[in-house]
């Protein structure tokens, strides 16, 4: 009797095995624009992006938008504001300004991109910060550093830390970092660990470490976007040790909204518009 019921049991199993077919389950695709840029206190031409999502079992990472228009502004205090170019070059969605540019600081900028369609995306009016100089660069390890600075007492400050490996005058690896000044506000020794690709080995490598003064708004940005790429990076390597399942969306910019806004509707933008000092240390 024990080895019928075995033998229906089996039966049974295989049965349900044959039955199950593979269904495939049609996911309705809105592009968005993605907006991403940013300018700073050094003297170079603005680059901005501007690109839609795709959908998520597409080849392509994103689609690149060639004929929209873009403007930057900027104001000084209560002045009227002022057109700094609109003048433009476009590649494969990166619109880059004819002229270089230098921000200065205590005043505020933004950017303005119109559609071929008439709608029009804004960036909040961010001002230039003052730039914090780097005291010290200490390798940690080969793959992180330690950033010495002397942060301000006289406010709330928010930063942004980037690295990039150049390796025979290329441009090999970037990371980046965020921080506040909640925990060592005013100290002359502040510290904040960053991530590299490794440390630089012979003449034809080097390390740029750069520390940004940036804006809350664009902070919270950063912020958001460094958490994805960690939640990112974690699923990953689960998936590859047999884990749950990799990431829906790769960073950036998928539900990640910053400081532009649709003008027309209201409407958050993806992407961010960062206005920020920059100090740079090169290893």
């Amino acid at each position: 009797m024990k080895t019928l019921l075995n033998t229906i049991g089996l039966m049974a199993f295989f049965s349900l095995l044959s039955c199950t077919k593979e269904i495939s389950v049609d996911v309705t695709h809105e592009p968005e624009y993605v907006v991403f840029g940013s300018m700073s206190n050094i003297e170079k031409p603005i680059s901005i992006s501007i690109t839609q999502s795709v959908p998520v079992n597409s080849k392509e990472k994103s689609l690149p938008v060639n004929d929209a228009r873009v403007s930057l502004f900027a104001r000084e205090g209560d002045e009227k504001q002022v057109i700094l170019t609109d003048d433009f070059t476009v590649d494969k969605g990166i619109y880059t300004s004819v002229q270089s540019i230098a921000g200065t600081t205590g005043t505020s900028y933004w950017i303005e991109v119109t559609l071929s369609d008439g709608n029009k995306f804004v960036s909040a009016e961010e001002q230039m910060k003052k730039a914090v100089p780097i005291a010290t660069v200490d390798y940690e390890s080969f793959y992180q550093v330690k950033v010495s600075f002397a942060d301000p007492g006289t406010e709330h400050n928010y930063y942004l830390l980037e690295s990039e490996f150049i390796n025979k005058g290329k441009l090999f690896s970037k990371t980046f970092a965020v921080s506040d000044d909640v925990i060592f506000d005013g100290n002359t020794s502040a510290t904040v660990d960053l991530d590299i690709f490794y440390k630089p080995n012979g003449d034809e490598e080097t390390l740029k470490v750069s520390l940004s003064n940036i804006n809350y708004s664009s902070y919270q940005f950063h912020l958001n976007r460094w958490k994805q790429k960690e939640d990112n990076d974690n699923n990953s390597s689960n998936q590859d040790n047999g884990g749950g399942p990799g990431p829906m969306f790769s960073t950036p910019p998928v539900n990640l909204y910053g400081n532009i806004k649709n003008s027309t509707d209201g409407t958050r933008v993806l992407g961010n518009f960062t206005v920020g000092s920059i100090y740079v240390e090169e290893l």
